[in-house]
């Protein structure tokens, strides 16, 4: 047994040190749609990526985020929600496109959270981006929507 987590250890220390990696981090404004945008008026996210370079152009990794929308009127809460999951992007040139997927974890109490997904588009000038995504979290029949634009950072 000690072998075979010997040899496990040595191929993912070697697959991450023969592939670049990078972090990426962003910040984005959400206008939520939909079911959600019926009782949230505004939203604001941050994530965290970490990116492995498998190919020039299709990078791969662990995400994890915050987001909060703003209840709409005064007897709706705010909305909370920290999605952890994986991105998966392929470049064109200096446009990238890609997915994120995960789940999302509710915070506030009544929040069960949901299956989450969030297809991207992003301009990137190098080390900082323009990304436009769609992200939807679903649980029970109810998707909580949103349309986001952000910046994302390199480093």
């Amino acid at each position: 047994m000690k072998k075979l987590i010997c040899i496990v250890a040595i191929a993912v220390c070697g697959i991450f040190s023969s592939h670049a990696q990078n972090f990426r981090a962003e910040a984005s404004a959400a206008l939520p749609i939909g079911d959600a945008g019926d009782f949230y008026s505004f939203g604001l996210n941050v994530d965290l990526t970490y990116l492995i370079e498998f190919d020039e152009s299709f990078l791969v990794g662990p995400t994890v985020g915050f987001k909060h929308y703003f209840g709409e009127e005064d007897f709706i809460d705010d909305a909370s929600f920290i999605p952890i999951g994986g991105s998966a992007r392929y470049g064109v040139d200096e446009f990238w496109f890609g997915v994120d997927l995960g789940y999302g974890i509710g915070v506030d109490e009544g929040n069960d959270g949901g299956f989450w997904y969030e297809p991207f588009a992003m301009y990137d000038f190098g080390n900082i981006g323009v990304k436009l995504s769609y992200s939807g979290i679903s649980n029970d029949g109810f998707t909580f929507s949103a349309l986001n634009l952000g910046v994302e950072f390199g480093w």
